[in-house]
């Protein structure tokens, strides 16, 4: 994409490094994914590298999934997928976003204040085409690091990507990090997290009957609009409820907590997420909270399962 000759130039000056370039069926016994795990190296030796704009890209191998960095911030699509939207909104495009109903909220509350369509898929990046093949949105995206853009490929790609995030780099003359900074000032302050709940007393042969079982259970209005969960030492109240896909919880500070079955193990996926006007200083001891209020729903509908 850069060219041979740019590339010999940039690495004679050291402002370009290939990682992971040798042939290796066991990917130096790491899983190839772009994940926080597969991230603090490159952080590190940006850190270490004393420039000023930095940019870290790791793409899984057939580089449909991408996750950045710079010194400051580790860059998942959580983060990324909102920044790349502003930055389009900021250059003069118009149209909405749509992102999955485990992704981040962020985009969904920039594309409402610019007054801009946005889309909540199930998981999964098939349910995007509908989307991208009519040109409603600019960007489409999930938290699990895949990303494509109108009047692009259906199919996520990582190299589009790569490319969105250099335009906003120039256009700006910022650090991913600074951008993402900016942003939240701008239209909020937006924390995603996620973590796996395991099912106890429940085989893997079991898992299947069990899991539809849970699911009836646990989408037939089991929790109402205008129910309380405890989250820390308050009390959320439920503001939505969505069932498009596991059970989404939205409460009335536009937070959320999100519960999917995993497909193949005794094991429920949680998403959730802070959301404030303003930056939240103590943010994993609040993530937490939000963590510890999923596994609280999980055991009070394990008691009707």
């Amino acid at each position: 994409m850069l060219g041979d000759d740019l590339i010999r130039e940039l690495k004679a000056v050291q402002a370009i490094e290939f990682w992971h370039t040798e042939d290796d069926i066991t990917f130096g016994g790491k899983k190839p994914e772009p994940s926080a795990d597969n991230q603090r190296p490159i952080m590190e030796a940006l850190k270490k590298s004393g420039r000023k704009i930095l940019l870290g890209v790791f793409m899984d191998p057939d580089a449909d999934r991408i996750r950045f960095a710079d010194a400051q911030l580790d860059v998942s699509m959580n983060l990324f997928g909102p920044l790349a939207y502003a930055g389009l909104l900021q250059q003069g495009f118009k149209g909405g976003v749509a992102s999955t109903v485990s992704s981040s909220g962020f985009a969904f509350e920039i594309a409402r204040k610019n007054n801009q369509p946005a889309f909540e898929t199930p998981v999964g990046f098939k349910y995007f085409r509908p989307f991208l093949q009519t040109n409603q949105v600019l960007v489409a995206f999930e938290e699990s690091d895949g990303i494509s853009f109108a009047h692009h490929s259906l199919e996520k790609d990582a190299v589009a990507g790569f490319v969105c995030a250099l335009s906003c780099m120039m256009a700006t003359q910022k650090n991913l990090s600074e951008i993402y900074a900016d942003i939240q000032k701008k239209y909020g302050y937006f924390y995603p997290d996620r973590a796996g709940l395991d099912v106890t007393g429940v085989s893997p042969t079991e898992w299947n009957t069990y899991k539809k079982k849970f699911l009836s259970v646990l989408t037939a209005n089991f929790f109402k609009i205008g129910d309380l969960i405890p989250v820390g030492s308050t009390s959320k109240k439920i503001a939505h409820v969505n069932t498009m896909d596991g059970l989404k919880l939205i409460f009335d500070d536009k937070s959320w907590i999100l519960l999917r079955p995993s497909g193949t193990e005794p094991k429920f996926r949680i998403c959730y997420e802070v959301v404030s006007t303003s930056p939240v200083n103590d943010i994993d001891s609040r993530l937490n909270e939000y963590k510890a209020a999923g596994a609280w729903v999980l055991e009070r509908v394990k008691k009707e399962a």
